[in-house]
């Protein structure tokens, strides 16, 4: 393991990783190349089968540091061994198949203007394998209550991705760092849902500062489907039991409702990125089947009566029709 500086960081970067080498050493060297110096890089590796040892090895700063775990451990306890040895007053979880811009860490740190700032999120670039722009993250206010980002955020207009975001590391270790077992694939938002209700506001930094991949590897799977599910659903109960102690009647509601219709679309993202990643329309279809009673309620329908047509007919044809439609809502 490499030696840190005697000087105690102000920001920890935490990159879980596993069998991702590829990816891996453009965010180690967007992390360690920032314009804000004094940070430090743990990389925590899961037992990876690829050479990510040998690449690794090949880094030579002392503000990185190494964990190797002999044996694979679950998702949540790779991104806990790096909170757990954590110095940084700050924390930031950056995926390795992510990267940052060399200026994020300090914008980042501009924008905690004062305590009751939960987390700072910016703007994000959405990139492909190769790095090729796909699309940029929702806008979104300067400064925003909790409470409306989250109705927000469940409502699909407002973007977080893990590498977007940073909050305290003391919030996140009061939590008790991320809990897999609870939330499942939704950990990371339980996490900053939580840290942002907890402090009161939330800061938006509207400038791109992080890039997030998508690749084959990470796009969702049948089974990630009903992680998904589960783990959205323990997060709603979350945030009511919290919004309960101080927020109406009518916020919490909101949060529930708007909950509920987040989850469905989250489903008709999953299944329809399956196509991206080369499973049949008719696999798809069938899976929309199993699925079915998650689309109960109009707004169920409707997602999932779009969704098909979307699914089955031709591209052209399929947004001619929405524009006709859309134009006679007006």
């Amino acid at each position: 393991m490499a030696n840190i500086k005697d000087k105690k960081p102000i920001v920890t970067i935490a990159i879980p990783t596993y069998n991702r080498s590829s990816y891996l050493i453009k965010a180690i060297e967007s992390a360690l190349q920032q314009t804000y110096i004094e940070i430090e890089v743990i990389i925590s590796n899961n037992a990876s089968i690829d050479n990510t040892i040998e690449e690794l090895a090949k880094f030579n700063d002392n503000r990185l540091v190494i964990i190797n775990h002999k044996e694979k451990i679950n998702m949540d306890e790779n991104w806990n061994a790096c909170l757990g040895i954590a110095k940084g007053d700050y924390f930031m979880l950056l995926s390795d198949d992510d990267y940052l811009e060399s200026t994020a860490i300090e914008t980042f740190l501009e924008h905690f203007y004062s305590d009751d700032i939960g987390i700072v999120y910016c703007q994000t670039k959405i990139v492909d394998e190769s790095n090729n722009t796909i699309a940029f993250s929702k806008t979104a206010p300067l400064i925003e209550p909790s409470i409306e980002m989250l109705l927000n955020f469940l409502n699909w207009k407002r973007e977080v991705y893990p590498c977007s975001l940073m909050f305290r590391t003391t919030d996140l270790k009061k939590l008790g760092g991320y809990n897999g077992s609870k939330y499942s694939l939704a950990l990371d938002t339980a996490a900053w849902v939580e840290i942002a209700i907890k402090r009161g506001k939330v800061a938006y930094v509207n400038r791109v500062l992080s890039n997030y991949r998508i690749h084959n590897l990470n796009i969702g799977s049948q089974t990630k489907i009903e992680e998904w599910e589960y783990g959205l659903s323990s997060l709603i109960l979350m945030c009511q039991e919290i919004l309960e102690k101080e927020f109406s009647k009518l916020q919490v509601d909101d949060v529930v409702k708007y909950g509920k219709k987040y989850k469905k679309r989250l489903i008709v993202s999953s299944l329809t990125s399956l196509v991206r990643k080369g499973v049949s329309r008719k696999q798809v279809l069938s899976l929309y089947f199993k699925h079915r009673s998650s689309f109960i309620g109009m707004t169920g329908m409707y997602l999932l009566l779009i969704s098909i047509m979307k699914l089955c007919m031709p591209h052209k044809l399929f947004y001619t029709i929405k524009k006709i439609a859309s134009s006679a809502r007006v």
